[in-house]
């Protein structure tokens, strides 16, 4: 099982896509501000559990690649596409894209399963959520950053994990008991992203580079004691 660190390239290229992918929910947010085009992004990706329930479910996975204010990013959410760059050149795109969907989709349908029921049962507070639109990338970035979390915990560098896992959590509570309810709501969601991300990532390990692998996996299972004791 080997641990060698990927080409300078491939890091670079890796980075690359982390910035791109990182630029496009405010490409497509300044593209929706265009009056030719307002229309068709605000149809592909304004979710709302109203719209969803009534058929338009492409607006789940789509929701999350665009920003809801083009002009400000919170706090929270530039901490957290910080962390995207990172995991992205340390694991990898294709595991990054697959967290920030699953915590997206996870978090969001959790959360619509609440306020439809509550809805139905006479809430006042949910009914209005029932119709809110929510969209933004805060929810797969969250969970991108658990994943990014346990990556650092099986790193060297596990001590960094500490902090990756308690400033997000930071951001995520800290306003709980005093903000209104579709703030609230999506603190709510941002703390499932972030449990599914470090959930999938700690069942489903890079098993190399950057992550350490015990040097007795790399010997063959017939190999003398004698040469697993010196590759120990």
């Amino acid at each position: 099982m080997g641990t060698e660190r990927p080409p300078t390239s491939t890091l670079v290229r890796r980075a690359f896509v982390a910035l791109a992918f990182s630029a496009l929910p405010f490409v497509v947010a300044a593209v929706g501000h265009w009056d030719l085009t307002h229309d068709a992004v605000k149809d592909l990706s304004r979710y709302t559990p109203e719209r969803f329930v009534h058929g338009a479910v492409w607006t789940l996975p789509s929701s999350a690649l665009i920003t809801a204010r083009v002009t400000h990013v919170s706090v929270a959410v530039g901490v957290m596409l910080v962390l995207l760059t990172p995991y992205v050149i340390l694991a990898g795109f294709p595991r990054a894209i697959v967290r920030f969907f699953a915590g997206h989709v996870t978090c969001t349908l959790v959360t619509l399963v609440v306020i439809v029921t509550a809805s139905a049962a006479g809430s006042a507070t949910a009914t209005k959520l029932y119709s809110t639109t929510d969209t933004g990338i805060s929810a797969g970035l969250a969970a991108v950053g658990g994943a990014f979390v346990v990556l650092l915990w099986r790193s060297r560098v596990r001590w960094l994990a500490v902090a990756a896992l308690g400033i997000p959590l930071f951001f995520y509570t800290y306003r709980v008991g005093a903000e209104a309810a579709p703030a609230l709501m999506a603190d709510v969601e941002h703390v499932i992203a972030l449990v599914v991300g470090i959930t999938i990532e700690w069942h489903w390990p890079l098993r190399g580079w950057p992550e350490r692998v015990a040097a007795v996996d790399r010997c063959p299972p017939d190999a003398p004691a004698a040469q697993m004791s010196n590759v120990a």
